[in-house]
């Protein structure tokens, strides 16, 4: 699932885009990033059973095909867990299997995909790291996707304080110990997916129940985070 040598047609880049707000003062610093990772359990979240497939899929449009945006999510899910935790950020683009495999036939065979593949199938194609030094709401405020991309996702920790919507940053290397020390407070780990069209799904799972039945999911989880996702799917004005 990894992204190493994708073509130029399913990468993000950087760049300063005016229709973005500029981060507010006091929020998205090293310590507290309040808003974007908040979590809300709204829409009725469910666990997502092992093994048993999505009781029902999350769909958008792209180009006229239907694209299932829940089962993207519980894909990459399953593979953020496979690595464990104290992981940083991964960003994905989000690209229609079938339509990957004919304009990207390396990427495709190196990925054993298939132009043959589910209409409604996506692949996540991962995205070289976010620029170092830079606060994930700004990186996310200058990301654009060339028109081939059909949504993207974000794979991040955080620690939920428990009875408020602010979540705490985990620092890169011995997280488990400074996890601990933070009282009244839950690691867990949030996969945000969106399309262009504002189909959108989330998965949590929390590091004290981690296992894949405990995993909950659903399209209002991080309402923050996929909106902020959203905004990178948005074409420049001219």
């Amino acid at each position: 699932m990894d992204g190493e040598g994708q073509g130029p047609s399913v990468s993000a880049t950087y760049c300063v885009r005016p229709g973005f707000p500029k981060p507010r003062a006091g929020r998205m610093t090293t310590s507290h990033r309040r808003g974007i990772g908040g979590v809300s359990v709204h829409g009725a979240p469910r666990p997502y059973s092992a093994g048993t497939g999505p009781s029902g899929a999350v769909i958008g449009h792209h180009g006229r095909v239907t694209l299932n945006i829940r089962e993207a999510v519980m894909d990459l899910e399953r593979h953020a867990s496979e690595q464990g935790w104290d992981q940083p950020p991964r960003v994905y683009a989000l690209v229609p299997t079938a339509e990957l495999a004919r304009r990207e036939p390396a990427l495709a065979s190196m990925l054993g995909l298939d132009a043959s593949a589910d209409p409604a199938e996506l692949t996540p194609v991962e995205q070289e790291p976010l620029p170092d030094g830079m606060p994930l709401e700004e990186a996310l405020g200058r990301m654009a996707w060339p028109e081939a991309v059909a949504g993207c996702a974000l794979v991040m920790e955080r620690l939920v304080v428990k009875g408020s919507d602010e979540t705490l940053d985990p620092p890169r290397g011995g997280t488990g110990d400074w996890a601990a020390a933070q009282d009244g407070s839950e690691e867990v780990r949030m996969v945000a997916g969106v399309l262009r069209d504002g189909g959108r799904h989330a998965a949590l799972r929390m590091r004290a129940h981690d296992s894949e039945d405990q995993v909950l999911n659903g399209p209002d989880l991080v309402p923050a985070l996929t909106s902020a996702l959203e905004l990178t799917l948005l074409e420049d004005e001219d």
